[in-house]
């Protein structure tokens, strides 16, 4: 079995514990966290989103795309060098405006459009040192789309999302109250 299908068994086994110990069911308005891993880049993420009314909500993302590992410098090589190409030097970061619809008391879908936001640097490499610079930078936007399924109960939240930049995601979180 693939390591993205145990995954997934997890998260179902999971989910059906979560389901059967359900004592009061009611739609949470409050906020989650999700963590994830693919999209368009096949590199890690981190979001958090929450209601800003019954419909409508906003989250806010990080995808760890950064393509630039090790030592480098943030200016330009003083010495000759050769181009290594143009790599995402940061993290990308964004914002996804999302519309919400609670189907039952503790199921809830959610579907967003968003833009994020990733630095780019043109990387060069010393030809004496082997060191890297960064001869010039800029940023770049990109547009993603997203659609997910969360169950809640009063013991917390537990979802499933895709995202086009930042992958497929679980979101989650905890009752803070004590009922």
């Amino acid at each position: 079995m693939t390591k993205f299908g145990r995954c997934l068994m997890i998260f179902i086994l999971t989910l059906i514990l979560f389901i059967i110990n359900v004592q009061e069911v009611k739609a949470d308005s409050s906020g989650f966290f999700s963590f994830g891993y693919g999209g368009k880049d096949k590199a890690f993420s981190l979001s958090f989103a929450g209601r800003i009314d019954r419909h409508f909500g906003l989250e806010v993302g990080l995808i760890f795309s950064g393509e630039l590992s090790g030592h480098h410098y943030k200016y330009p090589c003083p010495i000759p060098y050769t181009i290594v190409g143009e790599k995402k030097v940061e993290p990308a970061c964004g914002i996804d405006m999302l519309g919400i619809i609670d189907l039952t008391d503790n199921i809830t879908l959610h579907g967003g459009i968003g833009i994020y936001r990733q630095k780019y640097a043109l990387v060069s490499r010393s030809t004496s040192a082997a060191n890297y610079y960064w001869q010039s930078t800029e940023y770049k936007y990109d547009g993603g789309l997203s659609v997910g399924i969360q169950f809640t109960s009063d013991k917390g939240l537990l979802g499933l999302g895709y995202h086009q930049l930042r992958g497929v995601n679980i979101q989650f979180a905890s009752s803070l109250s004590d009922k």
